[in-house]
C-alpha cells in the first residue's frame, strides 16, 4: 500500500549493494525537514538484491592413468570445487566419453566410476550454491589400456578317424591358459559350432563329452576368458560321425559260360564298380545295385565294389571272382530239348526244317551227326542210330556239352 503520511511515502524500496545483502532490514526509516527530525513506520519495505560477478568454484583432480587388468573402478575426486559465498553448494557428475559409467548418480564430491574397457575416458562436474546464475563446470581426461597377454584355447582329444553315431567322445583343454606365462584363474565355455551333436553333461569343465547323433562332420568350439581387456581366445575341433559303410558283393555261383553276361548284386550304398584282373568287362553302369559283366575267355574274373555314403572317410570295398569256362548246357541229338533221346526227336527236326515247325531251344544241338551243319542228313543219322544200330553222335554225348547261345538244359 502506498501513501502519504506529513509528505513523506509509505512505501519505501531499500536495494542491498555489494556481495549479498544479508542480516535484518530496519523497517522504518527517519526524514529531516527544516531541522527538525520524524520517525516513520513503513507499510511495504522492497528489498532489491543485486548480484555480484564471482562464480562458483570447481576443480577436479586429474585421475592418473588406469590399466584394467588391476584395476576397473576408479574414485573421482571434486572435493577442491566451492561455491561463490563459500556457504554449501551441489555436485553434478557425468560421463562425457569413453567406456565407463557412474557407479551411483554423482552428487557428491568423490564419486565412483566403473571402468568397462580401454580408451580415453573423460568426465564432467558441474557445481552450484543455488545463488544467482554462477554456477560452473570443468571436465577431465585420462586414459585406460589393458596390458593382458591373449588367452590360449587348445582342444586335445578329437579322433581321427570315424566315431559311430551316439558314441561319446571326450575332448580336452589342456594347454589353455589365460595367457602366456600368465597364471591368472579363466573360464571355459564349450559348445556346438556346427554340425549333428550334442553336448553331453558340463559345458565348462577342464573335458567336455560330446556325442554325435546323425551322420556328419561335428565342430566343437572352446572359449576361454580371463575377464580381463576383452582379449577372449578361442580353439576348436571336429570330428566325423557315421556308421562304417559295408560292401558285400553277390555273385553267381558255378562257372559261367565264356561269352555269357552275368549279373553280380551288391549291398547297399553308393557304388563303383570295377574289374580287378582277368578276361572281362562291365556291361553297361558300373554304378548300380547290380552290375552286369562278360568273361571274355576261359579264366577267373574279379570284380571289385567300392561303397561310399559320402559321409566322413570311412568307404568300404569288396571283390569276388567269377569263373568262366566252357560250360555243358545241353545234350546233342536232343532237338525237342525234352531231356530224352527217342523218336520225337528226328521228327521235331524234320518239322523244324520242311514244314514250318516250332523252333529249337538250341538249335546247334540239332547237329545230330556233328558235320557242323544242320539239314536232312541229321535226322536220318539220329534215327539209324536209334533203330538200327548206327553210329552214336560224336562225344561227349551222351553227356552235355557247351552250344553257344544256348541257355542250360541239361538231363
Amino acid at each position: 500500500m502506498t501513501g502519504n503520511d506529513g509528505g513523506y511515502p509509505r512505501t519505501k524500496v531499500l536495494e542491498a549493494k555489494g556481495p549479498r545483502l544479508l542480516g535484518d532490514v530496519f523497517l522504518g526509516f527517519t526524514a529531516a525537514t527544516g531541522g527538525a527530525s520524524a520517525t516513520f513506520e513503513v507499510d511495504n519495505l522492497i528489498v532489491k538484491q543485486r548480484c555480484c560477478e564471482v562464480t562458483d568454484i570447481v576443480s577436479i583432480a586429474q585421475q592418473a592413468d588406469v590399466d584394467l587388468v588391476t584395476q576397473d573402478v576408479v574414485t573421482l575426486d571434486g572435493s577442491g570445487s566451492s561455491g561463490a559465498d563459500g556457504g554449501s553448494f551441489t555436485y553434478n557428475w557425468s560421463v562425457v566419453s569413453g567406456n565407463a559409467a557412474l557407479v551411483a548418480p554423482g552428487t557428491g564430491p568423490t564419486p565412483q566410476l566403473k571402468i568397462n574397457g580401454a580408451g580415453a575416458v573423460r568426465v564432467r562436474l558441474g557445481v552450484t550454491d543455488g545463488a544467482c546464475a554462477d554456477g560452473a563446470s570443468a571436465e577431465m581426461t585420462f586414459n585406460v589400456f589393458c596390458d593382458d597377454p591373449a588367452e590360449v584355447a587348445v582342444v586335445a582329444g578329437a579322433p581321427a578317424g570315424t566315431t559311430a553315431v551316439n558314441a561319446a567322445v571326450v575332448l580336452d583343454s589342456a594347454g589353455s591358459s589365460a595367457g602366456t606365462g600368465d597364471a591368472k584363474p579363466f573360464t571355459r565355455a564349450w559348445a556346438i559350432d556346427s554340425g549333428p551333436g550334442v553336448i553331453d553333461g558340463a559345458s565348462d569343465g577342464a573335458t567336455v563329452s560330446v556325442k554325435g547323433t546323425a551322420p556328419g562332420t561335428v565342430v566343437v568350439r572352446l572359449t576361454i576368458d580371463d575377464g580381463k581387456c576383452g582379449n577372449a581366445a578361442s580353439a576348436t575341433a571336429s570330428f566325423c560321425v557315421d556308421d562304417a559303410d559295408t560292401a558285400v558283393i553277390v555273385p553267381p555261383q558255378g562257372v559261367q559260360g565264356v561269352g555269357t553276361t552275368v549279373t553280380v548284386g551288391s549291398a547297399a550304398g553308393s557304388r563303383s564298380w570295377s574289374i580287378v584282373s582277368g578276361p572281362g568287362a562291365i556291361v553297361g553302369s558300373a554304378s548300380g545295385n547290380t552290375v552286369q559283366v562278360i568273361g571274355n575267355a576261359v579264366g577267373d574274373l574279379v570284380v571289385g565294389l567300392a561303397v561310399d555314403d559320402g559321409v566322413c572317410n570311412n568307404s568300404n570295398s569288396a571283390q569276388a571272382t567269377i569263373s568262366f569256362g566252357v560250360t555243358a548246357t545241353w545234350v546233342r541229338c536232343d532237338a525237342n530239348g525234352d531231356k530224352q533221346l527217342d523218336i520225337s526227336d528226328p521228327i521235331f527236326s524234320l518239322a523244324l526244317q520242311f514244314s514250318g515247325g516250332e523252333a529249337a531251344g538250341c538249335p546247334a544241338a540239332l547237329d545230330c551227326n556233328g558235320d557242323g551243319d544242320v539239314d536232312i542228313s541229321d535226322p536220318i543219322f539220329d534215327l539209324n542210330f536209334q533203330f538200327t544200330g548206327g553210329p552214336a553222335p560224336p562225344a561227349p554225348y551222351p553227356a552235355c556239352e557247351n552250344f553257344a547261345g544256348c541257355t542250360a538244359n541239361c538231363p
